[in-house]
């Protein structure tokens, strides 16, 4: 069951940026960052607390001084990513979004190193140095250095390698939390605090440039509900059951389900440049993951995102 719960979480995590692509526009990317965070927290606060309800759990301890800031850095780091990963998706393409926020797991890496002083080997690093080789490949997709930063994409897939930087704050704050509190216990306030940094970067635009559909309220529905909060808690039932190396392994399929998926829906064109990034991406996170023992660093950390 433990694979059928991480699979499923994946397949939700994929069709995120074809979402996005849906409803931006008519929707601002500010608004549908903040939104998607507000209905997530949502969803998870309920069955939070169904959950509780029918453990009959005693009162848990209070928050401690340094956990509140914990909480406090998480919900920034949270918080960025969604704005900047939506901003990003609706500039650049849903397949190279999906690839170069893959960007966090190196991020992550680096974090466990230099602040809660984890130990490195050379399959380690050999894994990011494969997966940042991926996300240039992506990123450049065989243009002319010259002319890069002119990109129609350009800005769109720096916005989203941004988000995953944020993203990695978040997953390392989230697992110094996990060493007192619970990954239940966390996320719910973790996420009211990224919606109201998002809503306060929000309130400084429209809503919408026009009146979305019935259809594109669906999909932002569906997006903060089934893709961020139903997804995160496919991914605790599936990380109960698998060890974390494991999780990540199949996670990897992610970006190749959206690559997939935008190709068929959105009419997107696989390069050459785009494949052999792909291939990168998912070959250094399999090695960073440590081919089947526990990876601490990725433990807890999933936020039913994309991540994201």
């Amino acid at each position: 069951m433990g694979i059928i719960y991480v699979l499923a979480a994946v397949l939700l995590w994929s069709v995120i940026p074809l979402l996005i692509k849906q409803i931006v526009p008519p929707f601002d990317p500010r608004w549908v960052a903040m939104l998607r965070l507000v209905l997530g927290t949502g969803f998870l606060a309920v069955v939070e607390r169904l959950l509780a309800a029918r453990s009959r759990e005693s009162g848990r301890p209070r928050w401690r001084r340094r956990e509140l800031a914990l909480l406090v850095v998480a919900g920034a780091g949270i918080g960025g990513d969604y704005l900047l990963y939506t901003a990003g998706i609706a500039r650049t393409t849903a397949s190279a979004g999906n690839l170069i926020v893959q960007i966090e797991i190196i991020a992550l890496s680096i974090w466990g190193l230099l602040v809660l002083k984890e130990s490195v080997s050379a399959v380690k690093l050999g894994g990011m140095a494969l997966c940042f080789s991926g996300v240039f490949l992506v990123g450049w997709n065989g243009q002319s250095l010259s002319a890069l930063a002119q990109s129609q994409y350009f800005a769109g897939n720096l916005l989203v390698f941004g988000g995953g930087l944020c993203w990695s704050v978040y997953a390392l704050t989230q697992k110094m939390l996990l060493d007192t509190r619970g990954a239940g216990e966390t996320v719910v306030p973790i996420m009211a605090i990224g919606a109201v940094m998002a809503g306060a970067v929000a309130v400084f635009g429209p809503p919408a440039a026009r009146a979305p559909t019935g259809l594109q309220w669906g999909y932002l529905l569906a997006l903060g509900c089934f893709c961020t909060g139903l997804s995160y808690l496919l991914m605790v039932r599936g990380l109960q059951r698998l060890e974390a190396s494991h999780l990540a392994l199949l996670a990897t399929l992610n970006p190749i389900f959206t690559m997939t998926e935008a190709h068929f829906l959105l009419g997107e064109k696989l390069t050459g440049f785009l494949i052999a990034g792909a291939a990168l991406v998912v070959a250094g996170v399999i090695l960073m993951a440590g081919l089947g023992r526990e990876s601490p660093t990725l433990k807890g950390t999933s936020s039913g995102r994309h991540h994201g």
